[in-house]
């Protein structure tokens, strides 16, 4: 589990990655890897890297392209993004793509559960994703994690989840749960 780090069933899981190159994401998963040893179940996981670094997931091919290959793999986790490059290069603050967007995520919800990587403003003064309004109430749970390692939600949940408010770099993962142990140091 990657907050309480006990044993889990092991999920079926799809990275769809638009942002970076097949190798910068080996090397940033690559340590994780290592980490997780012989309880990684490399048969359960898959990658999608986009060379052209955007999919257009409000495209009805391109979306039905997506859902069939989480249908036939079993995927029960997919984590996609970043948002912003899934719209087909389209304007990211464009409501109306952002609709096109939210129903094709709304078809894969019912396959499976996703993790959708959005950035902020680059100014860092808002926790709200880079895009249109559409995003700000869409998700189960938006959540914004912060450089100082604070998990605070940007909307309100849809139903009850088991979230930590913070997560410190280093550990036994690449990040770990404050414990009052280590809390006590920051």
């Amino acid at each position: 589990h990657p907050f309480t780090l006990e044993q889990i069933e092991p999920l079926r899981v799809l990275i769809v990655d638009c942002e970076n190159t097949k190798e910068d994401l080996g090397l940033r998963l690559r340590p994780l890897s290592d980490i997780a040893g012989s309880r990684l179940h490399r048969d359960n996981l898959f990658f999608e890297i986009n060379d052209s670094h955007s999919l257009d997931l409000t495209d009805p091919t391109t979306a039905e392209w997506l859902i069939e290959k989480v249908q036939s793999l079993g995927i029960e986790l997919l984590i996609i993004g970043p948002l912003y490059k899934l719209g087909g290069g389209g304007n990211p603050v464009d409501e109306h793509t952002a609709l096109k967007l939210a129903t094709t995520f709304d078809e894969l919800r019912e396959h499976c559960s996703l993790i959708i990587e959005a950035h902020t403003t680059k100014d860092g003064k808002s926790k709200l994703p880079y895009g249109a309004a559409v995003w700000h109430r869409w998700p189960e749970y938006g959540l914004h994690l912060d450089r100082k390692g604070n998990l605070t939600p940007f909307r309100p949940a849809r139903r009850q989840g088991q979230w930590p408010t913070q997560l410190n770099r280093g550990g036994e993962w690449p990040f770990t749960i404050p414990t009052a142990d280590t809390a006590a140091k920051r």
